[in-house]
């Protein structure tokens, strides 16, 4: 069963500090649950949650080939590609 708050009593009850939190494992989702209620409850096909899915694992391996370029020196940080580019901007004015 769902319960039903009002949203005040919802943002005050989250807001405070000394109520219980879930922790991570309490935050766990089996796949088959998850899908399921994608399916029921947004209309999700199998075949719409099977495309998410996979681009979602593109996007993660596209991530850490990032983050191993720039630990190994081949790919600049966003902020320093930013910093050197707002400079150089800067001296044509």
């Amino acid at each position: 069963a769902t319960a039903q708050y009002e949203i005040d009593h919802y943002e005050n009850y989250c807001m405070d500090e000394t109520a219980p939190r879930r922790n991570r494992r309490e935050m766990l989702m089996p796949f088959m649950h998850r899908q399921y209620l994608l399916m029921r409850e947004a209309g999700c096909t199998r075949n719409e949650i099977k495309e998410v899915v996979e681009e979602a694992k593109r996007v993660a391996k596209k991530r850490q080939k990032t983050v191993l370029g720039v630990r190994l020196g081949f790919v600049q940080p966003v902020e320093e590609v930013l910093e050197k580019t707002n400079e150089s901007f800067l001296k044509r004015r």
